[in-house]
């Protein structure tokens, strides 16, 4: 099961609003001088709790895959301890078919067999780590063990889990076996009831196996977590070395040019917007009125019948 990588963190910046008209030349200059200790102050602490959550949610999900490790492998141990216990059991009962075997003989390997049953079920019955039992519901309830969630993430959540077993002579079908009367071990007896341990035993393989894989998942989830942890640890600490006052005023100056930019683009635009409405408007000019105006300016000025007359009267003149 794969963690989830590391959330990217942005460092979000607060800039007042600023109309177009207002943006000038000077506010670039001006910009070392704006107080932005609050800003830096206010991201830097930002960042650290942040961080800080996430670093406490990594060591949580860490610790709680720890237990589940720890849980798997001692479960697993006692488990492989009634296996060969069960193995023990299973050689008395092939003994005990024997025809060489006298009843005296089926007697000891009864008691012996008791006996061995016996740890088997001390084994269920105390099996735990940090009270959480394993192999039964707990040191006085028998029946099928409970089932614990380790959470090895947060974000998303995800959970390991184990299986009920429930590992004693009661859950395994031994319970026969391990109280019969006084001479009630017998070559028939025996044979049955090497079955019903070769079936035990396959069970607590079975459980073994289940265990073995929850505790190999833990084991990854532990080796991940852990370098998780170092990646944010090291993270953190490079976010912490960050120059908060070059990297806001960098920010501030790249959102005054961007206002720039579209100041520019809206002068353009508003030219262009002037420029058409002139076109538009001559063109809607009547000719008429255009050709009243040709007319006036021909009114006002002189005829050439008058200026032949006056050349002729000059002429004239100069006659006589």
């Amino acid at each position: 099961m794969e963690i989830t990588a590391l959330d990217t963190f942005n460092i979000n910046s607060t800039t007042a609003t600023t109309s177009t008209t207002d943006v000038s030349g000077s506010a670039l200059e001006s910009l070392s001088t704006v107080d932005t200790k609050s800003y830096i102050n206010s991201s830097a602490f930002f960042v650290d709790v942040s961080f800080s959550e996430r670093i406490d949610s990594v060591s949580t999900a860490f610790s709680a895959a720890n237990l589940g490790v720890g849980y798997s492998q001692v479960t697993n141990k006692s488990l492989s301890y009634q296996n060969d216990l069960l193995e023990s059991v299973k050689n008395k009962l092939i003994l005990a078919q024997k025809n060489t075997t006298t009843d005296e003989g089926r007697e000891i390997l009864r008691n012996e067999i008791s006996d061995i049953l016996t740890t088997f079920d001390k084994i269920a019955s105390e099996g735990n780590y940090n009270d959480m039992y394993f192999m039964q519901n707990s040191s006085t309830d028998d029946s099928a063990s409970i089932v614990y969630s380790f959470q090895i993430s947060e974000f998303p959540e995800i959970t390991i889990s184990n299986e009920s077993i429930r590992s004693n002579t009661q859950g395994l079908g031994l319970d026969t076996l391990k109280d019969l009367a006084e001479d009630g071990l017998t070559s028939a007896v025996a044979s049955t009831q090497s079955t019903v341990v070769d079936d035990a035993i396959t069970s607590i393989e079975g459980f073994q196996e289940d265990y073995q894989e929850l505790q190999s998942r833990l084991k990854m989830s532990v080796s991940s977590l852990n370098e998780y942890y170092t990646k944010l640890k090291t993270e953190r600490n490079d976010i912490k070395e960050v120059n908060y006052a070059a990297e806001s005023a960098d920010f501030d100056k790249s959102k005054i040019l961007s206002q720039f930019g579209q100041l520019a683009t809206s002068q353009a635009n508003a030219t262009q917007s002037i420029i058409g409405s002139l076109l538009s408007s001559i063109k809607s000019s009547s000719f008429s009125e255009f050709s009243s105006y040709v007319s006036s300016l021909a009114d006002t000025a002189p005829t050439s019948t008058s200026t032949s007359t006056s050349t002729t009267s000059y002429s004239t003149t100069s006659a006589q």
